[in-house]
């Protein structure tokens, strides 16, 4: 079931949309829906697509591309993350800001690189470089709009560097601990955790640069990827949109999934 909705004409929305300066041939349309996997598997017929991406059941929401840059692109949002959506709220702007990032960034990369077609079959050591760097920036961006709205001008406070210490890195340095310990783990979904928690952190440094700066708060399992992890997370921060740049980061990827396989073959 799709579910009616004029989020995109939220005051809020707009004003994201117009600080970030999207572009205004970038047509989008956002859909929620109570079955996120099924619609999505629709948006893939749609557009002649077969691409093998991992259930989407659990996501908040998912950026599907058209085939032309010319095209729709269209949001899904999650219903069943955002039901009660009066007490949610915050994270279903939080979700709506990530998704619109990405919409943002795969319209500025295939315009720019692949003649306004959206075709992952050609460079694929930049292509997907870019995709998890968009990762980064759509949770970099998200993630900071979030912190602004819930802290205003309190956002550099002793309050919000308190909480920040002491629950939120807490608790997202041990599920990439736990993530990098698991020789079960899928590797891509622990290069995506990965993508995520450096958006995070590229945050906590901006806002409080002496407590975060050198990494000196990483996770204990992802310091011991050092000094990789330190140089794909300046890739990621200094992006400037260049297709070498994109490749630059798949290469440290792929270091951090070598070191990652030989840490758990020595663990066991």
């Amino acid at each position: 079931m799709l579910i009616e909705n004029n989020l995109l004409e939220c005051n809020i929305i707009k004003n994201f949309m117009n600080k970030y300066k999207f572009p205004k041939e970038l047509k989008i349309k956002l859909i929620v829906t109570d079955n996120l996997e099924e619609e999505y598997q629709n948006h893939l017929e749609k557009y002649n697509k077969e691409y093998d991406y991992v259930s989407v059941f659990d996501y908040n929401g998912i950026t599907c591309v058209p085939n032309t840059t010319d095209e729709e692109t269209t949001l899904l949002i999650n219903y069943d993350k955002i039901e009660k959506l009066n007490e949610n709220n915050l994270e279903v702007i939080c979700t709506i800001f990530h998704e619109l990032i990405h919409a943002k960034d795969y319209y500025n990369y295939f315009n720019t690189f692949f003649d306004r077609k959206y075709d992952s079959s050609h460079h694929r050591d930049s292509t997907y470089g870019f995709t998890y760097w968009s990762e980064f920036n759509a949770k970099r961006i998200s993630y900071y709009e979030y912190c602004k709205i819930i802290y205003g001008n309190k956002i550099k406070s002793n309050e919000n560097i308190n909480n920040i210490i002491n629950i939120e890195l807490s608790n997202h340095n041990k599920e990439i601990d736990e993530l990098l310990k698991d020789e079960d783990e899928d590797l891509e979904n622990i290069i995506y955790n990965i993508m995520l928690y450096l958006g995070r952190y590229s945050v906590w440094e901006e806002l409080f640069p002496r407590d975060f700066a050198n990494n000196q708060k990483f996770s204990k399992e992802l310091s011991k990827y050092e000094p990789i992890v330190n140089e794909l997370y300046i890739l990621l921060k200094n992006n400037s949109g260049k297709m070498n740049e994109y490749e630059e980061i798949k290469k440290y990827i792929n270091y951090i999934k070598g070191r990652w396989v030989n840490i758990i073959s020595n663990i066991n």
